[in-house]
């Protein structure tokens, strides 16, 4: 069964604008995610209506981390849950190149018959310790290198390297949200441009989504979905950590909302999936609909790949009764329950 996404219906519903009157949440689900032999990490996943690589059989793309090295691989799925494996469309550099230890991290756009792809990029030698670079293709398979659009800056909030990619487009706007560190946290900037590969400029010198002062993304604010447009506000899910070291560090995945692109709001209930006890897992979110459903995807806590559900939650049940007299008519009034 092939389940068709119909965002405009759900857009028109804005489902997770509920998140900020806590009238939904997410809601693990039970399915085990992934390919006979892959678990899919970090996904960048999208319905395409009219592939190139296989004409008249419309599919989910899922890009993600996967071998040789850290190499960015593609499966496809007509359900959101069983994907058949594509093989590698994005491999390592050669020996000595800058990119010969990491290709991966990726997000991919369709745009006309284009298929562009950014990924993070790192050599061995330290040199290369982690930048943004582009990949284009005719066919969603088979991508050629462009080069790198994007690298790290010495002084700033990203130092030490930059990377997990993700890509929008407004008009003929690119947006490029990327992660930098700086040897102790991990933020969110953002560079735009008419041009993928000779046009992208920070939009600021400092993060557009920081790390918090004392709270479950303190130590990171970092991979993100792509956007989801819901009446005025663009959405994105993203993952967050607390402070160092990030391998005993608690992780998981926040929502935030923006009316323009650049200035973000976070959830003041997130987390919105479960948080590790320490150590990674509920991270490297990416969030779309499959069907009418919303969902995040995540790697979880035991290194699989899973997905939770928006869910509505049921009317509150009334509470604080009074009975009220407006123009002569008795009105039964009653303060909501906020759900716990």
């Amino acid at each position: 069964m092939i389940l068709l996404p119909t965002l405009a219906s759900a857009a028109e519903h804005q489902p997770l604008a509920k998140l900020w009157s806590d009238e939904a949440h997410f809601e693990v689900q039970p399915e085990a995610i992934g390919t006979p032999s892959d678990h899919m990490h970090f996904l960048s996943m999208f319905w395409d209506a009219d592939p190139v690589d296989t004409p008249g059989e419309p599919h989910f793309k899922a890009y993600y981390i996967g071998g040789p090295g850290f190499s960015t691989r593609l499966a496809r799925s007509t359900d959101g849950v069983n994907f058949a494996d594509a093989g590698t469309v994005l491999g390592i550099g050669a020996a000595g190149a800058w990119d010969d230890r990491i290709a991966s991290f990726s997000s991919v756009w369709k745009d006309a018959d284009t298929y562009y792809l950014v990924y993070e990029g790192a050599g061995q030698d330290t040199a290369w310790p982690g930048d943004i670079a582009l990949a284009t293709s005719s066919d969603g398979v088979n991508f050629t290198k462009q080069g790198r659009i994007l690298t790290h800056r010495a002084g700033t909030y990203e130092k030490a390297n930059i990377g997990t990619p993700s890509l929008h487009k407004e008009g003929d706007t690119w947006y490029l949200y990327y992660h930098g560190f700086d040897g102790t946290d991990v933020q969110i900037g953002l560079a735009t441009g008419s041009d993928l590969a000779t046009d992208m400029t920070r939009v600021q010198a400092t993060p557009i989504i920081p790390t918090s002062a004392a709270d479950w993304d303190s130590g990171t604010a970092g991979k993100r979905s792509r956007l989801i447009k819901e009446g005025d506000y663009y959405y994105m899910a993203y993952e967050g950590s607390t402070d160092q070291p990030f391998d005993r560090a608690s992780w998981s995945t926040g929502i935030a909302r923006s009316l323009d692109l650049l200035h973000w709001e976070k959830l003041p209930q997130n987390p919105v999936i479960p948080a590790t006890g320490g150590g990674f897992g509920y991270d490297g979110p990416e969030m779309l609909y499959v069907g009418d459903d919303l969902y995040i995807y995540y790697r979880t806590g035991a290194n699989q790949t899973a997905r939770a559900k928006l869910v509505w939650d049921a009317v509150p049940e009334p509470s604080g009764l009074c009975l009220l007299t407006v123009g002569g008519t008795a009105v039964l009034a009653f303060r909501r329950r906020r759900r716990s």
